[in-house]
This record gives C-alpha cells, sequence and structure tokens, in this order.
C-alpha cells in the first residue's frame, strides 16, 4: 500500500490519481469515472 501511495504521488498524472481513486476507493463505474474526470470510455 505504501508502494501505492508513493507512486501516486510521484509517478502518475493527476487524471490518473483520480481514475484510482473514483474507480477503487470510492467504487465508481467505469462510465461514471469517465464522466466525472471528463473523458470518453
Amino acid at each position: 500500500m505504501e508502494a501505492l501511495v508513493s507512486a501516486m504521488n510521484s509517478e502518475l498524472t493527476e487524471d490518473q490519481r483520480h481514475v484510482i481513486i473514483l474507480r477503487f476507493l470510492e467504487d465508481f463505474s467505469l462510465k461514471e469515472t469517465a464522466q466525472i474526470i471528463g473523458k470518453e470510455v
């Protein structure tokens, strides 16, 4: 878990961090996540 947090802070883009949080911590669907961050699936 510590490695994931470290990677999230240093290696991932802001959009990538948002996707991880929305999909895996907040349990949004792929479609919902795309809508929230303004991307198409």
